[in-house]
């Protein structure tokens, strides 16, 4: 507590002790005290010239002796306050502009019947009300004395294809009349940027705001809204629920969508690269075909090819099945995460689902993708054999021996 909150915490007790309350003289702050109480009065006095010397504190005794009045330098004290419409049209000001904070939470109102009790928390309460409908309309108007906020909001007319805007006000005398009963703000409408669905809780609340403002078509729809927030809470709740089981999904859909089809373009790439490197065989039966006589280094150098093309598209081959089965098993560990970090409990059990027939389908692709590849290494083979065969059958022919193939 600093200094500034103790001498108002004295002054309230001052305050109590007083005949009739505080009240102004000039640049002096006055009470009036039955002699019964001077000893608890100078014990605050004393507490109070320990904070603040420059109070220029004073007694005055009455012609009668049996009053005494303490007069204070009023000039060098915040948050002092003749009469609560006086303090209530400064702190609405400082509501409206998002202003107040924690060193608000002390003032003295010279009345001294005066309730302090939850009067700070309703200014709070109006002013996380008021930015909120600021932050989510962002369309809004001071006026030039502080006393009237204009929120300005969209209507969207299809039959005349048109754009309608509706001014909602919060009027400081409008605000006063329901002040003792402004509502508590809602946790649930305390939502950051960082918030899961943060900009779309927004929008809800929004058209809620909206939906409000057309039931009644009421300028003063904010202010019915402070006092009495439930229908515009079950407004709230009820198009946040209607997002989540319809756009929120999309959305997840969507996503789904979007890494399928990454999947299946990652497997298909796959099978085209080995096809690329297969026809490496070809090449070299094609070089074999164009043989006309047989000797040792030439033997030698198609052999070699044969076996390096072999080697080297069989490994390729494998490496490219191993690629298949990393992909469907890191397209299992993306989709479930995605599931678990982007569904609500509202669609857990479609969102399961269509995680689940999607994982099915990229696996069956790559399954298949896989068979195509072991297909490819099977053919690889038996050309190689009918390779060698014929090999086998030129060299024969080449010695003179004659290949029983060739007839």
């Amino acid at each position: 507590m600093n200094n500034h909150t103790e001498i108002l915490e004295k002054l309230k007790l001052l305050n109590a002790l007083s005949q009739d309350g505080a009240a102004i003289s000039g640049r002096y702050l006055e009470m009036t005290f039955v002699l019964e109480d001077r000893s608890a009065v100078d014990h605050l006095l004393t507490e109070l010239e320990a904070l603040n010397a420059n109070l220029e504190a004073e007694f005055v005794s009455e012609q009668s002796g049996s009053i005494v009045r303490l007069s204070f330098k009023y000039l060098h004290l915040d948050n002092v306050d003749e009469t609560f419409k006086s303090f209530f049209n400064r702190y609405f000001k400082l509501a409206v502009k998002g202003e107040l904070s924690s060193q608000d939470s002390s003032f003295f109102i010279m009345d001294k019947n005066f309730n302090y009790d939850g009067v700070y928390n309703k200014f709070i309460a109006l002013q996380q009300w008021v930015q909120l409908f600021k932050d989510v309309t962002r369309n809004y108007s001071l006026s030039n004395n502080d006393n009237k906020l204009s929120i300005y909001i969209l209507e969207e007319i299809e039959s005349d294809k048109k754009i309608k805007t509706h001014e909602l006000l919060i009027e400081n005398n409008k605000v006063l009349e329901v002040f003792d009963n402004i509502s508590d703000f809602p946790l649930s409408y305390s939502f950051g940027e960082d918030e899961t669905h943060a900009v779309e809780k927004k929008l809800v609340v929004k058209s809620a705001l909206l939906k409000a403002f057309k039931r009644g078509r009421n300028q003063s729809v904010i202010i019915n809204i402070l006092k009495e927030p439930t229908d515009f809470n079950d407004y709230y709740i009820t198009g946040y629920e209607y997002y989540i089981n319809k756009y929120s999904f999309d959305k997840f859909f969507q996503s789904i969508e979007i890494s399928k089809i990454e999947y299946f373009e990652k497997i298909n790439a796959i099978i085209h690269d080995n096809q690329a490197k297969a026809l490496s065989i070809p090449v070299v039966i094609l070089g074999t075909s164009l043989l006309r006589s047989w000797n040792v280094m030439s033997a030698i150098l198609i052999f070699t090819a044969m076996v390096l093309a072999l080697y080297l598209v069989t490994l390729n081959l494998e490496h490219k099945i191993s690629a298949i089965r990393d992909c469907i098993k890191s397209s299992k560990r993306v989709l479930y995460r995605l599931n678990e970090n982007s569904t609500d409990d509202y669609n857990l059990k479609h969102s399961s689902k269509l995680v689940d027939s999607t994982y099915d389908e990229i696996k069956d692709r790559g399954t298949k993708a896989i068979a195509l590849l072991k297909n490819i290494r099977f053919g690889v083979f038996m050309s190689s054999l009918v390779w060698l065969i014929y090999m086998v059958c030129f060299y024969l022919n080449s010695q003179g021996s004659g290949c029983p193939l060739s007839g």
